[in-house]
């Protein structure tokens, strides 16, 4: 009977340290799944945020170059409706708009290239912008 109830305390000691080795094991996967989960959540965060930013930057970029083609064909030249997308701000001047990378990259292209190489950018912009423009969010 003795060597039974040894046994039986060896058995549930063991068992005990083990529920306990388990646990701590969970603990330890737990906090680097919130750990990883926290990361992808900040970079999912950090790539809406670069979307909301690229989409800004192509809606100045089209509203340039209407502008740009109203000044250079006059204010009764049609100008297709795949171009006609809403005023990218409020602002009277698109190159300050929200985006320091708007403002840096229309100061850069405005002030350094030729008007071919401008024409040739702002048609490819616009190629890039109706094609996100017209992916689901």
């Amino acid at each position: 009977e003795t060597g039974f109830r040894n046994v039986f305390y060896i058995f549930f000691f063991l068992t005990f340290q083990f529920e306990e080795r388990i646990y701590q094991l969970y603990n330890y996967h737990i906090r680097i799944i919130q750990e990883k989960l926290q990361g992808f959540t900040q970079k999912v965060a950090k790539i809406s945020h670069l979307k909301t930013e690229l989409n800004q930057v192509v809606l100045t970029w089209v509203y340039l170059l209407q502008q740009s083609l109203r000044l250079r064909r006059g204010p009764d030249h049609h100008i297709p409706s795949t171009w006609s997308l809403p005023r990218p701000s409020d602002s009277e001047h698109p190159d300050v708009f929200i985006s320091p990378v708007t403002e840096t990259t229309s100061q850069v292209v405005t002030s350094q290239c030729s008007p071919t190489l401008w024409g040739q950018t702002c048609s490819l912009l616009i190629f890039l912008s109706l094609i996100l423009l017209q992916r689901p969010a």
